[in-house]
């Protein structure tokens, strides 16, 4: 397996472990004999310092198998499998449109020892798990003490209409204050799903209870929305926020005066966008929030990862290669002219062995290609203090003293600064001590942690949240 250095990761959006280029996995199964190997098997591939977690989930139905495969560190979970053989004891995977397999032999004392193969052949032990129990402590379970809707919001400026849950409190006694989750960066469903957590289903249930109508959708071209997701950059999220904004002033059960927004990372963004042009969004809360331009915030989490890594003594040599990239990526040329030029510029940045191995060269192609999207284009030319500047309502900005992705003391000085040069006072910054990118309690807030801390959401920023937008919104 090679190694991508930081250098690599920059190129990638926010599913954080998605620069393990060689690593986006899907296993497979169905058929296995005799042995009966249903269950649970877990197992680490030695990638980086810390592995790689694959769990894979194998379900026998006489000759039959059905399996899914979760890849804990790099958020992906219940992936479909392909195609599997056991015979003599050898369980046999194959991947083909990965280019990956896995052989391996159950031994006597219960384990499948083998080797993963993708580009690179690397050895893997599966072995059998107990049920772990409940993983996620703080995800909510029904019955609710309120009502759940299914709603489709109709966007008509984009064509598109997106799928949602609208959680409204039990009390009909009065018209709701009501808030808008926006995901961060990447496709994401309504619940905002990541590394086994659900944090958007943890934040409805926690407002809801307090007596706050909740709109929480999926992306658009995610999960049941309409749209292309691909194609999409922080504008069109913006004009997908306004869409679900209308929607909650248009409900009997809400106030219209008193609907806001809540982003977490990228979504924030969106949501300065979308208040900058909606003169009527009643309050903004901003979850890692960037409010520095996105070669910047790029830059400073290149830095940390070879911070965590202790090669921090790199960063001389790493710093003018990444300002190249993101210039490159940052040029006025048509996207194919851009993806070519960062691929050259990366494909140089390689050994000459790597190089000339054309699965490399496909996926650095990729890269590249990730690189010139709209959104990236779009992240790395916005200053969203140009938007922040033009934002009237009350902001309520959160971060995490060990947040690597969206660094909180610089960025939420930006934001203070960038809304009060536009005449907005009306802003609260906290940073939270200890607290990583996805308002976890943390060890030192490397993305590989997120999986493996079982509490979605520290509660005290629960409680802050949810204090005040009840304050902010009091009658």
């Amino acid at each position: 397996m090679q190694h991508f250095s930081p250098f690599h990761a920059a190129l990638f959006r926010k599913s954080p472990c998605a620069f393990l280029l060689l690593l986006c996995i899907t296993l497979c199964a169905p058929r296995l004999a005799a042995q009966d190997v249903g269950g649970t098997w877990g197992g680490r591939l030695q990638v980086g310092p810390a592995g790689l977690r694959l769990t894979v989930h194998l379900v026998q139905a006489g000759d039959s198998l059905r399996a899914t495969l979760d890849s804990p560190d790099q958020g992906a979970y219940g992936l479909k499998v392909a195609a599997a053989s056991m015979a003599d004891s050898v369980l046999s995977l194959q991947m083909p449109v990965l280019g990956a397999s896995f052989r391996g032999r159950l031994r006597p004392g219960g384990e499948i020892e083998g080797t993963f193969s993708q580009g690179a052949d690397l050895p893997l032990t599966l072995r059998r798990e107990e049920n772990p129990g409940n993983l996620r402590p703080q995800e909510p379970q029904p019955p609710f003490p309120y009502r759940s809707e299914e709603v489709r919001v109709r966007n008509a400026a984009a064509g598109i209409s997106l799928s949602g849950t609208l959680t409204l409190p039990p009390d009909s006694s009065a018209r709701y204050p009501a808030v808008v989750l926006l995901t961060g960066s990447g496709p994401q469903n309504r619940d905002s799903e990541l590394f086994g957590h659900k944090p958007f289903l943890l934040l409805a249930d926690r407002l809801t209870r307090r007596g706050i109508a909740v709109l929480r959708c999926d992306d658009r071209g995610t999960g049941r929305s309409e749209g292309d997701f691909p194609a999409a950059a922080d504008p069109d999220f913006a004009s997908d926020a306004a869409a679900c904004l209308r929607y909650l002033q248009g409900r009997p059960e809400i106030d219209p005066a008193r609907v806001g927004l809540l982003g977490h990372s990228a979504g924030a963004t969106a949501a300065f966008l979308c208040a900058a042009d909606c003169t009527d969004v009643c309050f903004i809360v901003s979850l890692a929030g960037a409010a520095l331009p996105g070669d910047s915030i790029l830059l400073s989490q290149n830095r940390a990862l070879l911070r965590l890594s202790g090669q921090e003594g790199l960063w001389p040599q790493q710093y003018p290669q990444l300002r190249t990239l993101y210039d490159l990526l940052r040029r006025d040329l048509p996207a194919a002219a851009r993806t070519d030029s960062v691929y050259r510029f990366l494909l140089r940045a390689l050994p000459p062995e790597q190089r000339a191995d054309s699965l490399v060269c496909r996926r650095l192609h990729e890269q590249a290609r990730a690189g010139a999207s709209p959104w990236m284009t779009h992240f790395l030319r916005h200053d969203p203090a140009e938007a922040l500047r033009r934002v009237r309502c009350p902001i309520f900005a959160l971060g995490g003293s060990r947040d690597i992705q969206v660094e909180a003391a610089p960025n939420l000085a930006a934001l203070a600064a960038a809304a009060e040069s536009g005449g907005n006072r009306r802003v609260e910054t906290r940073i939270y001590e200890g607290l990583n990118h996805l308002f976890q309690p943390c060890s030192t807030g490397a993305v590989g942690e997120y999986g493996q801390i079982r509490q979605t959401m520290d509660e005290q920023v629960l409680e802050d949240i949810a204090a005040w937008i009840l304050a902010v919104t009091r009658r």
